[in-house]
């Protein structure tokens, strides 16, 4: 199926359809039409466990579930008819549905979609994030999904109405270590901490100062002082200085640390690249690119 016809289905209003003629006649009975949706027993209905929202906060739940006691579910659940199953499958509104069960209601109204797995994940995704419900993580593994399914970095941007940038950005956070990732969920760490661990060449030690309450904004700082005015990161430079040697050698990286093993590596280069130079001359086999080359990075230092 197109995108073009994906993004249709996802800005097209809700309208109740006409129920699969395949559905189960007994699970159809148990339901009752109200305008647009129909009432659904809860026992008929069973979560996503593809949704992509997977942490609850368990206060807002019993806040909502005392809103839903006293004026009922307002806003219907979205679901789709699993055949298989005989079940209706949440689309959207699962929190609803979890407040609801609380709530001791037996049943609450929904609207029914015909909805592949494609299209019913989109909606989530959308839902979940206009409504700010997805942690930094959920939100990220959601884009992360829609690319595993060809979808471009822009093509993502214009369905949820963020910019390209913030795709690419929120993405980066999937690369954060694991451990990070797993703890941030946990302890429900805000996204502008993530942010600042990803534009970060150091995120194990910030994390380390997160957990300890530092804010956003000293974070940013933080993150700042690694970088040049010009927003690069500095580079690591390793410089030898033999005692009582009219020279010295020194190596420097394109990022802000190397290790030990790193700069033997780097120094086992430059000697087999002077080593072939000079096998080179011997043979009158010279080229002028490495020596002018080897002028200019060692004028450079």
């Amino acid at each position: 199926m197109s995108k073009k016809h994906l993004l249709e289905i996802v800005r097209e209003d809700f309208q109740m359809p006409d129920l699969p003629d395949e559905e189960s006649t007994q699970t159809r009975s148990r339901t009752k039409s109200l305008n647009s949706a129909r009432i659904i027993p809860v026992r008929d209905i069973i979560p996503d466990p593809n949704q992509p929202r997977k942490m609850f906060n368990q206060q807002k739940l019993e806040e909502l579930a005392a809103t839903i006691r006293s004026k009922g579910v307002i806003e219907p659940v979205t679901v789709r008819f699993k055949n298989d199953q005989g079940k209706y499958m949440i689309v959207t509104g699962e929190r609803r549905y979890k407040a609801a069960q609380i709530a001791g209601l037996t049943e609450i109204p929904c609207i029914t979609k015909d909805l592949t797995d494609q299209e019913a994940l989109i909606l989530q995704i959308i839902e979940n994030v206009q409504r700010e419900e997805l942690s930094p993580v959920e939100e990220a593994k959601s884009y992360r999904i829609l690319l595993e399914n060809n979808w471009t970095q822009k093509a993502v941007a214009d369905l949820v109405g963020k910019s390209q940038p913030y795709i690419s950005q929120i993405l980066k956070m999937l690369d954060l270590p694991a451990h990070i990732i797993e703890e941030s969920e946990r302890e429900d760490i805000p996204k502008e901490h993530l942010l600042q661990l990803t534009r970060s060449e150091h995120p194990e030690q910030l994390w380390n100062e997160i957990r300890q309450g530092k804010t956003a904004r000293e974070i940013r700082k933080e993150v700042e002082k690694e970088r040049t005015p010009r927003g690069r990161p500095l580079n690591f430079r390793y410089c030898y200085r033999p005692k009582g040697k009219p020279y010295r050698v020194t190596v420097e990286f394109r990022k802000p640390h190397a290790d030990s093993h790193e700069i033997r590596a780097a120094l086992n280069e430059t000697i087999t690249f002077l080593t072939d130079m000079r096998n080179s001359e011997s043979n009158n086999e010279v080229d002028s690119s490495p020596r002018k080359e080897l002028q200019r990075e060692t004028s450079i230092n």
